[in-house]
């Protein structure tokens, strides 16, 4: 079996100084092309609002912005953008 690393683009929901580890990330695109993932990723918005709106725990406005994860076969992981 050939290792393969893979990339994901996906958007997770945070604020401007964090991400929100608890929060379930969406994923818009898996593919093992990284030039396409992050052709893919230069085509999102940088932010967008959520339907439902919430805060962290300073009260500070959370919303969802993309990022691009590096998925190595030996399960290690590196977000890109």
């Amino acid at each position: 079996m050939k290792d393969e690393t893979y990339y994901l683009v996906q958007m997770v929901k945070g604020t401007d100084n964090s991400y929100d580890e608890t929060s379930q990330p969406r994923t818009l695109l898996k593919t093992t092309d990284k030039k396409e993932a992050l052709d893919f990723y230069k085509t999102l918005p940088e932010w967008i609002a959520l339907e439902e709106p919430e805060t962290d725990l300073k009260g500070r406005e959370k919303y969802e912005s993309p990022v691009v994860i590096e998925v190595f076969s030996d399960t290690r992981t590196m977000i890109r953008g």
